[in-house]
């Protein structure tokens, strides 16, 4: 599998039913997010330019997590509601992957985090938003 070297649009999603959801969308050079409880406002999204080194950055951090090799869904069949995820890329000119999860996450370990936790860092430095996805 080969690694990320290009991404043509990014979206995340983090949420779920009875809390704060969050969503980060990339397209070219612009990264897009927004922060929100219930339904995503219009008018709510932030955006912000991506210079290289940033672009680069990101990429360089999927592809230390491995975020090509995981799993295309994750559940915990023994919870019900609670927090559901999905990542969208299209990536490589013309490359797609996509993965989901419900109440279950990637879990390899690397430098003490898990790779999920590593995406939502890579994400935070990405958009320059130290705090976001924290409730």
């Amino acid at each position: 599998m080969k690694d990320i070297v290009s991404i043509e649009e990014l979206e995340f999603f983090i949420g779920g039913y009875a809390g704060t959801s969050y969503k980060v969308s990339i397209k070219g050079n612009a990264a897009s997010f927004i922060r929100y409880y219930g339904a995503p406002e219009q008018d709510g999204w932030s955006e912000v330019q991506l210079n290289k080194e940033r672009i680069s950055a990101f990429m360089v951090a999927l592809n230390e997590v491995g975020v090509l090799k995981w799993k295309k869904q994750y559940d915990d069949p023994g919870m019900l509601d609670g927090t559901q995820w999905e990542l969208e890329i299209k990536y490589n000119e013309g490359a797609a992957f996509k993965a989901y999860g419900s109440n279950a996450y990637p879990e390899n370990i690397i430098d003490g985090a898990s790779e999920f936790k590593m995406l939502l860092k890579g994400l935070r430095k990405l958009i320059q938003q130290p705090r976001f996805f924290n409730q």
